[in-house]
């Protein structure tokens, strides 16, 4: 029951009384004489009692009953947050995609789940903080991350970037950051927040396919460099050879002049790679 309903019952139980009494009273001695009056006072009292009990409790009852409802409303709300809670940690346990909260006031630093697991540390036996952070990132990295003074300015800041970390059994890691500052309604900084995603794996998926791609490109462009230069070589001599001769020839030297523009496409685009 809400405070202000408890307030009106009670007045209006409180006013309810004061009237039936004063009333009950008044009317009793002026209809009986006063050896009636004191029984007609005793059933008096008793049928009050008894009306006050029966409309207390429905009252109560009426409000156990939203009170269960609302209970019950609200175990039910308690368990989606819980199992929203535990898809989100899942999620986040599966992308390795952790979120992590920088307060620009105290400089406490606020890790989820993933982002302990992601630097290898436990919950229990570390307290993450700034500078440790910035300590354990590889030291040719470290200019990517902002420092205290830039974070304080009322530009807002907002960053995405890929560096290294170095985990404390010598492990190096390729973690994926974004991250942008929170400001007040009064525009300073509060918060410097993001998210930081493992990529080691798909790093490495990638340079093996980009491996791969280098290997094909190589062992193709042994053979297409000895067919190019037939193709030249009969280009030398193209008026000792026979015209449906040179057609074919002609035709061989634009399909490999096709092919040996791919080669060069796939080797440019593997040629970026992370070092």
């Amino acid at each position: 029951m809400k405070s202000g309903n408890a307030i009106s019952v009670t007045l209006i139980y409180l006013f309810t009384g004061v009237v039936w009494i004063v009333l009950s009273d008044r009317l009793i001695d002026a209809l009986f004489d006063p050896e009636k009056a004191d029984v007609i006072q005793t059933y008096k009292g008793t049928l009050f009692v008894v009306l006050t009990s029966l409309i207390l409790f429905v009252s109560l009852g009426r409000q156990y009953r939203k009170m269960d409802s609302y209970i019950n409303r609200l175990e039910a709300s308690k368990q989606r947050l819980r199992d929203h809670e535990r898809q989100l940690l899942s999620a986040q346990k599966i992308a390795k995609l952790g979120y992590w909260r920088l307060d620009l006031k105290s400089h406490q630093l606020y890790w989820s789940d993933e982002v302990y697991r992601i630097w290898g540390f436990s919950k229990e036996d570390y307290k993450p903080d700034y500078a440790s952070l910035l300590k354990s990132v590889h030291p040719q990295d470290r200019h990517l991350f902002p420092d205290a003074a830039m974070l304080n300015t009322p530009q807002p800041v907002e960053n995405e970037f890929l560096h290294r970390v170095l985990l404390q059994d010598g492990t190096v890691k390729w973690i994926q950051q974004k991250a942008t500052t929170i400001t007040g309604e009064d525009g300073e900084p509060l918060f410097y927040e993001g998210i930081a995603q493992d990529v080691t794996e798909r790093l490495g998926y990638i340079e093996s396919l980009k491996e791969i791609a280098r290997m094909q490109s190589h062992e193709v462009r042994g053979p297409l460099a000895r067919i190019l230069g037939i193709v030249r070589i009969f280009e030398m001599d193209k008026a000792n050879v026979p015209p449906e001769i040179s057609e074919l020839i002609s035709d061989l030297g634009k399909v490999a002049g096709e092919l040996d523009e791919v080669i060069h496409r796939i080797n440019d685009h593997t040629a970026n790679r992370p070092s």
